[in-house]
């Protein structure tokens, strides 16, 4: 059996476990009543009281795992990546440069690439989350699902097997049903999408308590992006819409969309 490989000024703290084949690097502080499972290495970095790092981990240089964080088995941290009091499943890469904070939960087999925040969230197994994204203020999002880089979720419920494009801004009591797709550079706020919808790139917004029905298929498109005072021709589930010149501050008092039904209904038109 291959005992532990302490590097040099390493610091480990009273009542900690360290198990076969674990090899921890130069400059790496342990904090006591921790657990560090078989065949893990830890590189250059911190892990604070009352952690658990299960076997076979490897956890990269500069990152820093907070007390009472839970860490599964197989999982990569790669550098600069702090970690406080939540609980990552087994068979997860996350990094570089991550932040992970306050009572979140990730699911295994999810991949968190680079430069993103997760706060007081629940993400859900066999997740992928692009880089420079924040999610936060107890967002719940379902399984095998997609998220775009460059992407906000705020106070949001996203379903499984949902595929969220890139530059998305999903905030404020949003809920998105499983199985839907959102393309890119949309934004969502205080809306409830409902399952198998699609919608379409660049919508500018989903006005505040709209509901889209599940269920539908419907395709929203280029709803107003920047064509503020042009004459174009919109398309929502099975009705067209032509012509509209919205003003900016009256942008939900003029199209009047009515998307409860697969029509469309517009209280002006030109």
């Amino acid at each position: 059996m291959k005992i532990a490989t302490i590097g040099s000024s390493t610091t480990i703290g009273s009542s900690t476990t360290t198990e076969s084949s674990t090899t921890t690097e130069s400059s790496t502080t342990i904090g006591s009543s921790t657990t560090i499972g078989s065949s893990t290495t830890i590189r250059s970095s911190t892990m604070r009281s009352g952690t658990t790092i299960g076997p076979s981990i490897t956890i990269g240089s500069s990152t820093t795992i907070g007390s009472s964080t839970t860490i599964g088995s197989n999982t990569t941290i790669v550098s600069s990546t702090t970690i406080v009091s939540s609980t990552i499943e087994s068979s997860t890469t996350i990094g570089p440069s991550i932040t992970i904070g306050f009572s979140t939960t990730i699911g295994s087999s999810t991949t968190i690439r680079s430069s993103t925040t997760i706060v007081s969230s629940t993400i859900g197994l066999n997740i992928t989350i692009g880089f420079s994204t924040t999610i936060g203020s107890s967002t719940t999002i379902g399984s095998s699902t997609t998220i775009g880089s460059s992407t906000t979720i705020v106070s949001s419920i996203i379903g499984s097997s949902t595929t969220i494009g890139l530059n998305i801004t999903i905030g404020f009591s949003t809920t998105i049903d499983s199985s839907t797709t959102i393309g890119s550079s949309t934004t969502i706020v205080s809306s409830t999408i409902g399952s198998s919808t699609t919608i379409g790139l660049n919508i500018s917004i989903i006005i505040q308590s709209t509901t889209i029905g599940s269920s539908t298929n419907k395709r929203v498109e280029h709803i107003l992006r920047n064509h503020w005072g042009r004459q174009d021709r919109h398309w929502l589930g099975s009705g067209f819409v032509h012509g509209f010149k919205p003003r900016v501050g009256d942008f939900v008092a003029r199209l009047g969309f009515d998307v409860h039904t697969l029509g469309l209904r517009c209280a002006e038109r030109e």
